[in-house]
């Protein structure tokens, strides 16, 4: 009994994805917002638990290329014990050009934070920026945020489209069909910004 009472514990403790716009089946595409498919994982340890991860993604120019400054925060926190594939996560996005920032790294009762830049650079991103336009569906990449032993976090790109609509075309053909992959610029890199 006590076996199987530990078992539903760590049942109840696996992967639990909380974001501000997730996509339900039943949206459609829409003319004026833009969707964006992306994979978030923090580093594993040695005993297969995940790393909490959070970041920003800044809005900094809108889709008339006026600059702007709105966060929307990401979150990505598995239980503790979870041990299966992180899924893929859909967002409906204000077009606009997005920087990421702001990343929380958080295992057990540790957190690292590269915290929140108030005077933020396009020019160079710190880890990333893309571009939503209204009514587009695109691949962002698929990221591992990790801490290095020197308590600075890191976030790596590696670029699996296919992988994305595969998986994608399970849940959401319609958005399948119109994934495309995003204009990405890489951290370091400098960001068009309109005035």
């Amino acid at each position: 009994m006590r076996l199987f009472l530990f078992l539903l514990l760590l049942a109840s403790c696996q992967s639990r994805h909380y974001q501000d716009h997730q996509i339900k089946s039943s949206y459609a595409l829409e003319e004026t917002k833009g969707i964006a498919v992306l994979k978030v994982d923090g580093r594993k340890s040695m005993i297969g638990t995940r790393a909490q991860v959070s970041f920003d993604l800044t809005r900094v120019q809108d889709a008339a290329g006026n600059r702007t400054l709105e966060r929307l925060s990401y979150r990505v926190k598995p239980g503790f014990f979870s041990l299966g594939e992180v899924d893929r996560e859909v967002l409906r996005l204000e077009p606009g050009l997005y920087i990421i920032d702001n990343i929380e790294w958080k295992w057990g009762n540790t957190t690292y934070y590269t915290g929140e830049d108030l005077l933020f650079s396009t020019c160079p991103v710190a880890f990333g920026a893309f571009e939503v336009l209204p009514g587009s569906v695109v691949y962002l990449g698929d990221f591992v945020v990790t801490n290095t032993d020197q308590n600075v976090i890191s976030m790596e790109r590696t670029d699996r489209f296919f992988d994305a609509k595969a998986d994608l075309s399970k849940r959401y053909s319609k958005l399948a069909d119109a994934l495309t992959p995003a204009t990405f610029y890489p951290g370091g890199s400098c960001v068009p910004v309109g005035s």
